[in-house]
């Protein structure tokens, strides 16, 4: 095997670890309840990084941040992500509670998300 393929195992087999221990932490009312949070929180945010690189990576290829998405890619997981970003920053400019925060909305109007 390559390094690469070990390396990508390993990372897997982590996250997989941290998961079951936040699932484990914050079942009932377990006293480690804020620091599962925590890391859940940190979890999420991971995740909307990486979806986040995809994006830039589909406008690099494409040119742009297609209106409708899902007709222009065959990763239905991006594609409802960017539709999840959306209806997040009409819910934060109208003030709604939502997922995204105010330094995320910076990062996709860097790339002129649409």
């Amino acid at each position: 095997e390559n390094i690469d393929s070990l390396e990508e195992e390993e990372s897997t087999a982590s996250i997989n670890d941290l998961t079951n221990t936040i699932t484990t932490l914050t079942a009932g009312n377990n006293v480690m309840n804020p620091i599962a949070q925590s890391l859940k929180h940190k979890e999420v945010k991971a995740s909307w990084d990486d979806r986040f690189e995809e994006l830039k990576e589909h406008i690099n290829k494409f040119g742009g941040t297609p209106h409708c998405f899902r007709e222009y890619t065959g990763n239905n997981e991006l594609a409802q992500w960017v539709s999840d970003q959306r209806t997040c920053y009409v819910h934060f400019q109208n003030g709604k509670r939502t997922s995204i925060n105010h330094e995320q909305i910076k990062v996709l109007n860097k790339i002129k998300f649409e």
